[in-house]
């Protein structure tokens, strides 16, 4: 009897080391599947750039997403935005379309910074863009980046941000801007819109889809519109607009001073918004 109650109490007591050993496993393991991003805000940076290129990055903790890079001639700025940031890794880098005021400051963001994933749209015309974006990506695959060319809608998750890229309808397109991705970066209940250079052609395309309510639009272009711009800023009618230059066409300010949505150009300097999930503003 004595050898039987002291089993059941030896087996007792390994049952309950076990559950707690297990308690603390699990416990251990919720603490570090926490994303050290969690609940901390968002901030979006349109930078001023030397020639009213477009360079863009977005930041959640050291979690970080750049759209675009500039010029050649930007691209130390660059760089030093993000050390200052102490960022060291690009989680993803979207490449709007091959201009160079869109890629040029892509080979030095990758000398000094690791890479996790590039998304670009599809583009195969032999000319001095294809050559130069060609050469760019064979610097990518040597660094073992992972480049995706979307073929439809794709999403991409960075930190708490996540990033929906919308590729262009047709395999060829006349003029080269018409090949820009679009992009919808939620932060939570927040969500921005940019358009890269897209055109006529492209921002007819655009409209076909259902957006949801758009906070933020950097405008298509650098803020130079064709005959579809008034139409589709009264579309998703957001709450600011960006335009990467120092002025934008007229129909521009007037659709924005209908719909009473503020514009801020990059001309002036580079331009930030916060976000916590819920509302975004600028940062002063």
């Amino acid at each position: 009897m004595y050898l039987l109650k002291n089993g059941i109490l030896q087996g007792v007591r390994l049952l309950l080391f076990s559950a707690a050993l297990l308690a603390c496993f699990l416990f251990v393991r919720g603490q570090s599947a926490t994303p050290q991003y969690q609940d901390e805000p968002m901030d979006v940076h349109f930078l001023k750039t030397q020639n009213d290129a477009d360079a863009i990055v977005f930041l959640q903790g050291k979690s970080c997403a750049v759209i675009d890079t500039g010029e050649s001639e930007d691209a130390q700025a660059v760089v030093d935005f993000l050390r200052e940031r102490q960022i060291t890794n690009i989680d993803l880098l979207i490449l709007t379309h091959p201009d160079k005021d869109h890629i040029g400051g892509a080979g030095l963001l990758l000398e000094n910074f690791s890479i996790t994933r590039v998304a670009e749209p599809h583009y195969t015309k032999s000319s001095e863009k294809g050559d130069e974006l060609e050469l760019l990506n064979q610097r990518f695959r040597d660094k073992s980046v992972q480049v995706i060319i979307p073929t439809h809608s794709r999403s991409f998750r960075v930190g708490e941000m996540k990033f929906i890229v919308y590729p262009p309808l047709e395999k060829y397109y006349n003029k080269d801007n018409n090949y820009s991705l679009a992009v919808l970066a939620v932060h939570k209940s927040v969500n921005l819109l940019l358009a890269g250079d897209a055109e006529e052609k492209r921002l007819l395309e655009l409209t076909h889809i259902h957006w949801p309510e758009i906070h933020l639009y950097k405008a298509a272009h650098h803020g130079r519109a064709s005959t579809s711009t008034g139409d589709f800023i009264r579309l998703i009618s957001p709450g600011y607009l960006v335009c990467t230059a120092s002025s934008s066409d007229s129909v521009i300010q007037e659709v924005c001073g209908e719909i009473g949505a503020p514009v801020y150009y990059t001309g002036n300097g580079t331009v930030s918004f916060l976000s916590d999930g819920q509302t975004i503003a600028p940062i002063q």
